[in-house]
């Protein structure tokens, strides 16, 4: 069963939110409301549903001689096309080296699962990267060492995930941290490298795709501008 919305501010309960800007400062208004449905159908016994983004159009100035298309859906990496198609030895490989190490399958699974939720990305990137720490014997200054960063970059990485920002605790204003294409696409990024990193690290005949590379094959898997 799928259920279809039309953009209704008497759904949203936004009165007050004027909605003749640029349709990226909008963006989040189909999560809210999503989250909102798929919560209630969840609660009134409708069972569990997964909202899916397909993309919309929206125009404005209709009544002039030109109309104003604002499109938001897929953007995929103008690079991508140039790639070469994935190999089957290289999938084989990383099929092996989850199978055999847990700690970097935790890490990858964890992967995924922020890709497959741009509004809970940081929960499942913080606790890829724990995975790391835990059981691949990292400590985060390693970690920021390995991703270019520095103690302090760490640091902040774990206050937003950890204070008043609703991500992996409750806020008390109830607010939650927004997805959006730069800190989704960056964590989830920083984690990919990362369980690159630690690969090598149990197998040293492997060579990282981390970098640029990497990005290029991530760009393939980001299905989506995030909503929230």
């Amino acid at each position: 069963m799928a259920i279809y919305l039309w953009r209704d501010t008497r759904l949203h309960g936004r009165h007050a939110t004027s909605l003749d800007r640029d349709m990226d400062e909008q963006a989040a208004d189909s999560h809210f409301m999503m989250s909102r449905i798929t919560a209630a159908l969840l609660m009134s016994g409708f069972r569990l549903y997964q909202a899916e983004p397909a993309g919309r159009v929206s125009s404005k100035d209709v009544w002039g001689d030109e109309v104003k298309w604002t499109p938001h859906i897929d953007h995929p990496d103008p690079d991508v096309g140039s790639m070469k198609a994935p190999d089957t030895d290289v999938l084989y490989g990383w099929i092996l080296a989850l199978c055999k190490h847990t700690m970097l399958r935790r890490a990858t699974e964890d992967a995924h699962a922020a890709i497959m939720n741009p509004h809970e990305a940081l929960v499942y990137v913080y606790r890829g990267l724990e995975w790391l720490v835990e059981g691949m014997a990292y400590s985060w200054e390693d970690i920021a060492k390995e991703l270019g960063g520095t103690k302090d970059d760490i640091r902040e990485l774990k206050k937003a995930a950890n204070y008043e920002s609703g991500v992996r605790h409750a806020s008390k204003s109830g607010m939650k941290m927004r997805a959006n294409p730069r800190n989704y696409a960056s964590w989830v990024g920083g984690l990919f490298d990362m369980i690159n990193a630690a690969r090598a690290k149990v197998e040293p005949g492997y060579v990282s795709v981390a970098g640029k590379e990497g990005r290029k094959i991530l760009s393939r898997a980001i299905p989506h501008v995030p909503f929230e």
